[in-house]
Protein backbone atom coordinates (compact mmCIF):
# COMPACT_ATOMS: atom_id res chain seq x y z
CA UNK A 1 0.00 0.00 0.00
CA UNK A 2 1.16 3.51 -0.82
CA UNK A 3 -0.03 6.71 0.79
CA UNK A 4 0.71 10.33 0.19
CA UNK A 5 0.60 12.29 3.40
CA UNK A 6 2.23 14.19 6.18
CA UNK A 7 1.71 11.24 8.49
CA UNK A 8 0.54 7.66 8.09
CA UNK A 9 -2.87 8.55 9.55
CA UNK A 10 -3.34 11.68 7.44
CA UNK A 11 -3.31 10.89 3.72
CA UNK A 12 -3.77 13.90 1.46
CA UNK A 13 -6.73 14.36 -0.86
CA UNK A 14 -6.64 14.75 -4.63
CA UNK A 15 -5.33 18.15 -5.63
CA UNK A 16 -2.91 18.21 -2.67
CA UNK A 17 0.70 17.22 -2.18
CA UNK A 18 2.51 15.24 0.45
CA UNK A 19 5.31 12.76 1.09
CA UNK A 20 5.21 9.32 -0.56
CA UNK A 21 4.91 6.72 2.22
CA UNK A 22 5.13 2.99 1.38
CA UNK A 23 3.99 0.06 3.50
CA UNK A 24 6.93 -2.20 4.42
CA UNK A 25 5.09 -5.53 4.69
CA UNK A 26 5.44 -6.81 1.09
CA UNK A 27 8.33 -9.26 0.61
CA UNK A 28 9.80 -7.05 -2.12
CA UNK A 29 10.59 -4.23 0.30
CA UNK A 30 14.04 -3.76 1.75
CA UNK A 31 14.62 -4.19 5.46
CA UNK A 32 16.71 -1.06 5.92
CA UNK A 33 19.85 0.74 4.84
CA UNK A 34 23.04 -1.34 4.89
CA UNK A 35 25.21 -0.34 7.88
CA UNK A 36 23.07 2.81 8.36
CA UNK A 37 20.86 2.18 11.38
CA UNK A 38 20.43 5.95 11.80
CA UNK A 39 19.01 6.35 8.29
CA UNK A 40 16.76 3.32 8.73
CA UNK A 41 15.42 4.66 12.02
CA UNK A 42 14.76 8.05 10.45
CA UNK A 43 12.85 6.74 7.41
CA UNK A 44 11.08 3.55 8.56
CA UNK A 45 8.40 4.21 11.16
CA UNK A 46 5.68 1.79 12.29
CA UNK A 47 6.31 -0.46 9.27
CA UNK A 48 6.01 2.45 6.82
CA UNK A 49 8.87 3.75 4.65
CA UNK A 50 8.97 7.56 4.36
CA UNK A 51 10.64 7.97 0.96
CA UNK A 52 11.40 11.69 1.10
CA UNK A 53 9.66 12.10 -2.27
CA UNK A 54 7.02 14.81 -2.53
CA UNK A 55 4.11 13.85 -4.78
CA UNK A 56 0.99 15.60 -6.00
CA UNK A 57 -2.20 13.52 -5.98
CA UNK A 58 -4.06 14.04 -9.25
CA UNK A 59 -7.84 13.88 -9.51
CA UNK A 60 -7.58 10.54 -11.34
CA UNK A 61 -5.76 9.08 -8.31
CA UNK A 62 -2.33 8.94 -9.95
CA UNK A 63 0.69 10.73 -8.51
CA UNK A 64 3.09 13.26 -9.98
CA UNK A 65 6.57 13.37 -8.45
CA UNK A 66 7.35 16.99 -7.56
CA UNK A 67 10.70 16.70 -5.80
CA UNK A 68 12.36 15.79 -2.51
CA UNK A 69 11.33 16.92 0.96
CA UNK A 70 14.90 18.11 1.59
CA UNK A 71 14.79 20.39 -1.45
CA UNK A 72 11.74 22.37 -0.32
CA UNK A 73 12.57 26.01 0.38
CA UNK A 74 10.71 27.63 3.27
CA UNK A 75 10.60 31.32 2.50
CA UNK A 76 8.31 33.89 4.05
CA UNK A 77 6.03 31.20 5.46
CA UNK A 78 5.62 29.44 2.11
CA UNK A 79 6.90 26.06 0.93
CA UNK A 80 8.52 26.45 -2.48
CA UNK A 81 9.60 23.59 -4.72
CA UNK A 82 12.61 24.22 -6.98
CA UNK A 83 10.81 22.29 -9.73
CA UNK A 84 8.15 25.04 -9.82
CA UNK A 85 10.74 27.68 -10.72
CA UNK A 86 13.45 25.91 -12.75
CA UNK A 87 11.44 25.44 -15.99
CA UNK A 88 10.67 29.19 -16.07
CA UNK A 89 14.37 30.00 -15.69
CA UNK A 90 15.49 27.50 -18.32
CA UNK A 91 12.99 28.93 -20.82
CA UNK A 92 14.85 32.25 -20.74
CA UNK A 93 17.08 32.71 -23.84
CA UNK A 94 20.75 32.14 -23.07
CA UNK A 95 20.25 30.09 -19.90
CA UNK A 96 21.79 26.65 -20.38
CA UNK A 97 21.01 25.18 -16.95
CA UNK A 98 19.44 26.35 -13.73
CA UNK A 99 18.95 24.96 -10.25
CA UNK A 100 17.06 26.62 -7.42
CA UNK A 101 18.10 26.42 -3.77
CA UNK A 102 17.38 28.16 -0.50
CA UNK A 103 19.96 29.87 1.67
CA UNK A 104 19.54 31.15 5.22
CA UNK A 105 18.12 34.65 5.40
CA UNK A 106 17.22 36.81 8.41
CA UNK A 107 14.14 38.27 6.72
CA UNK A 108 12.70 35.34 4.74
CA UNK A 109 13.93 32.36 6.76
CA UNK A 110 15.34 31.07 3.50
CA UNK A 111 16.05 33.13 0.42
CA UNK A 112 15.19 31.59 -2.96
CA UNK A 113 18.37 31.63 -5.06
CA UNK A 114 18.58 30.74 -8.75
CA UNK A 115 21.94 29.19 -9.66
CA UNK A 116 22.36 29.84 -13.35
CA UNK A 117 24.69 28.62 -16.07
CA UNK A 118 24.37 30.83 -19.14
CA UNK A 119 25.99 31.19 -22.54
CA UNK A 120 26.81 34.85 -21.87
CA UNK A 121 26.10 37.21 -19.00
CA UNK A 122 22.43 38.13 -18.78
CA UNK A 123 20.77 41.08 -17.11
CA UNK A 124 18.80 40.10 -14.02
CA UNK A 125 16.27 42.85 -14.85
CA UNK A 126 15.44 41.02 -18.11
CA UNK A 127 15.17 37.73 -16.27
CA UNK A 128 12.88 39.28 -13.64
CA UNK A 129 10.64 40.67 -16.40
CA UNK A 130 10.57 37.20 -18.00
CA UNK A 131 9.43 35.67 -14.68
CA UNK A 132 6.88 38.45 -14.16
CA UNK A 133 5.36 37.61 -17.55
CA UNK A 134 5.22 33.89 -16.72
CA UNK A 135 2.61 32.05 -14.67
CA UNK A 136 5.03 31.72 -11.74
CA UNK A 137 3.59 33.05 -8.49
CA UNK A 138 5.41 36.19 -7.35
CA UNK A 139 6.31 34.73 -3.91
CA UNK A 140 8.35 32.07 -5.74
CA UNK A 141 10.55 34.57 -7.58
CA UNK A 142 14.25 34.25 -6.74
CA UNK A 143 15.55 36.89 -4.38
CA UNK A 144 19.12 36.12 -5.37
CA UNK A 145 20.97 34.93 -8.46
CA UNK A 146 24.28 33.09 -8.54
CA UNK A 147 25.95 32.92 -11.94
CA UNK A 148 28.25 29.90 -12.24
CA UNK A 149 30.14 28.04 -14.96
CA UNK A 150 28.70 24.57 -14.26
CA UNK A 151 26.25 22.94 -11.90
CA UNK A 152 28.00 20.50 -9.54
CA UNK A 153 26.74 16.96 -10.13
CA UNK A 154 27.28 13.51 -8.66
CA UNK A 155 28.08 10.29 -10.58
CA UNK A 156 24.36 9.81 -11.27
CA UNK A 157 24.25 13.32 -12.83
CA UNK A 158 22.07 14.72 -10.03
CA UNK A 159 22.67 18.33 -9.06
CA UNK A 160 24.47 18.63 -5.74
CA UNK A 161 22.24 21.20 -4.08
CA UNK A 162 24.30 21.19 -0.85
CA UNK A 163 27.35 22.37 -2.79
CA UNK A 164 25.29 25.06 -4.51
CA UNK A 165 23.92 26.21 -1.15
CA UNK A 166 27.43 26.49 0.27
CA UNK A 167 28.67 28.36 -2.83
CA UNK A 168 25.73 30.78 -2.76
CA UNK A 169 26.09 31.49 0.97
CA UNK A 170 29.83 32.14 0.57
CA UNK A 171 29.31 34.32 -2.52
CA UNK A 172 26.67 36.39 -0.72
CA UNK A 173 28.80 36.74 2.40
CA UNK A 174 31.89 37.76 0.40
CA UNK A 175 30.01 40.19 -1.88
CA UNK A 176 31.08 38.14 -4.88
CA UNK A 177 30.15 39.85 -8.17
CA UNK A 178 28.57 36.59 -9.39
CA UNK A 179 25.91 36.80 -6.64
CA UNK A 180 23.21 39.37 -7.24
CA UNK A 181 20.38 40.07 -4.81
CA UNK A 182 17.10 40.92 -6.45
Amino acid sequence: MIKIGGTIDEPVESGEEGELIVEMSPDQMFSGYLNRADATEKTIKENWYHTGDVCFVRKDGDYDLIGRTGDIIRSGGENIHPSDIEPHLISFPGIVEASVIGIKDAVWGEMVVACIVCEKRIETSSLKLHLKNSQLAKFKFPKGYLFIETLPRNAANKVLRRELTQSAEEARQNNNKNFIEA
